[in-house]
């Protein structure tokens, strides 16, 4: 009867300890999630590296860890966090600048980092100074700098969906979580190292995708404002132009010229040449590289968006307004909020053109609602067809003809809303589609 109870026992206890594991299991599962989803949401690199060595370092309990990313045939250092010895290092550098790296090739091969990075395998370590298949000068000359002392060793490859590398993920001394003694990494530290690794490969693949979407549009954009610059130049030149041949012609033929009509060729130059300089300004203002947040008021921002593309407005008919509550400030990346706006109205302009509109209007209409500003860009070029607008904000979406559209622009310029802690959306109207820009207040 003894023997019953104690064997009934054991097994409740047994039961226990499963519940207890799965339970384990399914928090360990929902932090993953929780992770892949901070990761995919983040637009700063550096919070990207940081977070993906903090989780994996949580994960496996390592002391410390590095990151190198996969540039070309170069494997190059870009984060590095060291609990015992206080340390966190972060190139500030973009993600792709390339000048503290490793070369990935076999030559190198002694070095564990460029070996998983051919391989693209896990490579497990118990004890660096008893490992006799790589070369490890150089992280006992740092043990011996530092006092620190270099143990276990776990070095995980990070490769992106079509099996390219993205990385390698170097992570240093697996800790008791009770005594700190230094232990071996264990197969589940390798798994959960191997899902970590993925989730981060997706997200660096996709800051990849959004840098170079982001370049593709600025250099779009640039081709357009340069093209407006040249057609807005074209009228004020040309006025200097005609006021200089009328008084070359009076010189030639001897023709009287007062002081009335000095002075007002004078008034005239100086006004043309300010608006030629306006322009030039918002043009080198929109071209300099992205600033930190700055506060700006809205319809100053929006106005001299309508600067850089006041002929390009005019020529096609198209009539602005700006209304609502003209003191509204928020704090952006300026140069980027542009891009939006600049988008914004090249798409008006394109739908007033292809759906032959004539009465072109484009509203601003800047709103506080509690806890955002929400600015509404509403135009009368007939709205999104309804089989495009759920997707209007994916990549590759276009409503152009083939050719006149890249699909890029209002991608970008969602990606430019989250940025700036805001988002963008659009209905349709009446008479066209309304755009609404949402940027939280800070």
């Amino acid at each position: 009867m003894k023997d019953l109870e104690k064997e009934i026992i054991e097994l409740k206890a047994y039961i226990e300890s499963l519940k207890e594991s799965n339970t384990q299991k399914m928090a360990t599962i929902s932090k993953l999630n929780s992770i892949g989803v901070s990761l995919a949401t983040q637009k700063d690199v550096s919070s990207i590296l940081k977070n993906i060595l903090l989780n994996i370092k949580e994960f496996t309990n390592a002391d410390g860890g590095t990151i190198y990313i996969a540039y070309g045939d170069k494997l190059t250092f870009k984060h590095v966090l060291n609990d015992t010895l206080n340390i966190v290092q972060d190139d500030k550098d973009d993600l792709d600048d390339v000048w503290n790296y490793l070369e990935i090739k076999e030559e190198n091969t002694n070095m564990v980092s460029v070996k998983c990075a051919l391989d693209k395998k896990i490579i497990k370590i118990d004890d660096v100074y008893n490992d006799t298949s790589f070369n490890f000068t150089g992280t006992k000359e740092f043990d011996k700098k530092t006092g620190y002392r270099s143990k276990s060793m776990l070095v995980v490859p990070m490769i992106g969906d079509d099996n390219t590398l993205v990385g390698v993920l170097q992570l240093i001394n697996k800790l008791d979580v009770h005594t700190k003694e230094i232990l071996p990494f264990t197969k589940e530290d390798e798994n959960l190292a191997h899902s970590l690794a993925s989730q981060a490969s997706v997200a660096i693949n996709k800051y990849r995708q959004d840098k170079l979407i982001m370049q593709q549009s600025k250099m779009a954009a640039m081709g357009e404002m340069i093209d407006a610059i040249a057609h807005q130049w074209k009228q004020p030149l040309n006025v200097i132009n005609i006021g200089a041949s009328e008084l070359e012609m009076n010189l030639n033929f001897g023709f009287e010229i007062d002081d009335d009509m000095l002075m007002n060729l004078a008034k005239e130059t100086q006004e043309q040449v300010a608006h030629l300089l306006n322009t030039l300004d918002e043009f080198r203002s929109f071209l300099r590289p992205d600033k930190p947040k700055e506060k700006i008021n809205i319809a100053t921002l929006i106005e001299s968006v309508l600067v850089l593309l006041k002929d390009d407005i005019q020529s096609n008919g198209i009539k602005t307004k700006i209304i609502g509550d003209k003191t509204l400030e928020f704090e952006v990346i300026v140069n980027e909020v542009k891009h939006i706006f600049i988008n914004l109205i090249s798409n008006a302009r394109d739908a007033f053109n292809s759906n032959n509109i004539e009465d072109r209007e484009i509203t601003f209409n800047i709103l506080e609602k509690k806890g955002y500003i929400s600015i509404e860009v509403e135009d009368t070029a007939g709205g999104i067809p309804a089989h495009v607008i759920d997707d209007i904000f994916k990549a590759n979406v276009t409503t152009k003809e083939e050719g006149k559209g890249t699909g890029i622009g209002l991608y970008m310029s969602m990606q430019i809303a989250q940025k700036n802690n805001g988002d963008l959306s659009v209905v349709n109207t009446d008479r066209g589609a309304k755009f609404i820009l949402n940027i939280t207040n800070t």
